[in-house]
């Protein structure tokens, strides 16, 4: 046996005990320390042992694998359990809840496509389409038991995935890339009608409103097509999956994805244009002209309020507001004769141009208009979206 003392100045060796040579030499150069043994010390009323050096926490009574981090498989359980306790929403429930939170009706190819996604992915209907890079939000999270009627109420609801850029007449469905705060919605002119399309926005970049599709049939069917073209080929098995899902349902429900004539009809309906490049609809005699009349053209109305954002001091801002006042009470005076097109562009302009500046003169044109309009849902969305002070990149659920 070697000796094992306080002046035993030899070299450790680097395999200690483990060690296989038994040449005397290498023993009297080299010493074979054994490993030392763990404090062991017990907690007081449990028999389990505790090993005080490899515990993370030492101070507590309790045995090391408590304090240990969770495994994947326990990552795994958690998950399907938090999963597990959402109950999806029935059709007839979901209608009420989500013109009770949005303000506004889904149409009948909304549940459709939801139909397809409970299809596609059971347990995880919004992530249905991840191998497309979008997933679904808004009121589809009232049918996945995300957005709770007794526990999100109006207004934080008409804020929920709205997006900076957002006017009342768009209602988001999908959510893209989060870096260019990419989406797709409803676009509708009345909140009492259907929607009229589907159109898309980058807020991040822009305040346009992209067209989509006339349907979301139509506006996924496109989505999912394009990602084929730039899928790996692991990738497009489970893609061409989805759109066979997705052309299966829409041949079932008699969904026709091509059909642009109603988009067309909408297009001869717009009375301006509007700094989205949505145009604006609302009724309007051709004969008499009422029901529009132009307030300034729209580079005019940009350098103004360029001009307002930019002055340098608040002297030469309040002058340049002048002019924007004149403006704002013409467009009061419009809205007395009944050619509410005319303010309804204007604050939609101003809403687009994006600063809070304009938010008291936002606020003062277009909720009169809306009202005026027989459209007070979307001066209800209108105020909610501007008390929450939202920016550009904020948070955009509520949940």
């Amino acid at each position: 046996m070697e000796r094992m003392d306080a002046s035993d100045d030899r070299v450790p060796c680097k395999y200690g005990p483990l060690c296989y040579q038994k040449n005397e030499a290498h023993h009297k150069k080299f010493k074979h320390e054994k490993k030392k043994s763990p404090e062991i010390r017990t907690s007081p009323g449990r028999n389990e042992a505790v090993d005080v050096e490899s515990s993370s926490c030492p101070e507590l009574e309790t045995d090391a694998a408590t304090c240990s981090p969770p495994t994947k498989k326990q990552k795994v359980e958690e998950s399907e359990k938090k999963d597990s306790e959402l109950e999806f929403v029935g059709k007839e429930d979901a209608k009420r809840i989500i013109k009770n939170m949005f303000l506004v009706e889904m149409p009948d190819e909304f549940y459709a496509f939801w139909d397809v996604c409970l299809t596609i992915n059971p347990k995880k209907p919004l992530e249905a389409f991840k191998d497309c890079k979008f997933s679904l939000v808004g009121p589809f999270e009232v049918l996945a038991g995300v957005l709770k009627e007794n526990e999100h109420q109006v207004p934080y609801t008409l804020t929920h995935w709205r997006y900076f850029y957002d006017p009342p007449e768009v209602q988001t469905l999908l959510r893209g890339d989060d870096q260019k705060q990419l989406h797709w919605g409803y676009y509708r002119d009345d909140p009492n009608e259907m929607p009229s399309y589907v159109v898309s926005n980058a807020a991040a970049e822009d305040c346009i409103l992209k067209d989509a599709g006339l349907s979301l049939f139509a506006t996924v069917d496109f989505l999912v097509a394009s990602s084929l073209k730039s899928a790996d080929p692991f990738s497009k098995v489970k893609i061409m999956r989805l759109q066979t899902a997705l052309q299966k349902k829409a041949k079932e429900e008699k969904i026709n994805m091509h059909d642009k004539s109603e988009f067309f009809a909408r297009k001869r309906k717009i009375v301006c244009p509007a700094f989205h490049k949505g145009g604006l609809v609302v009724k309007c005699d051709k004969k008499t002209k009422v029901g529009y009349r132009k307030m300034e053209t729209e580079t005019n109305l940009k350098k103004l309020l360029d001009k307002v954002c930019g002055a340098e001091t608040e002297e030469r801002r309040n002058k340049e507001m002048e002019a924007l006042d004149s403006l704002i009470t013409y467009a009061n005076i419009a809205n007395d004769e009944c050619d509410f097109g005319g303010p309804l562009e204007l604050g939609i302009n101003m809403f687009c141009h994006g600063n809070e500046l304009f938010h008291p003169q936002i606020m003062g044109v277009l909720v009169a208009t809306y009202q005026l309009l027989g459209r007070p849902q979307y001066a209800e969305i209108l105020k909610a979206h501007i008390k929450s002070g939202r920016k550009k990149g904020s948070a955009l659920s509520i949940v």
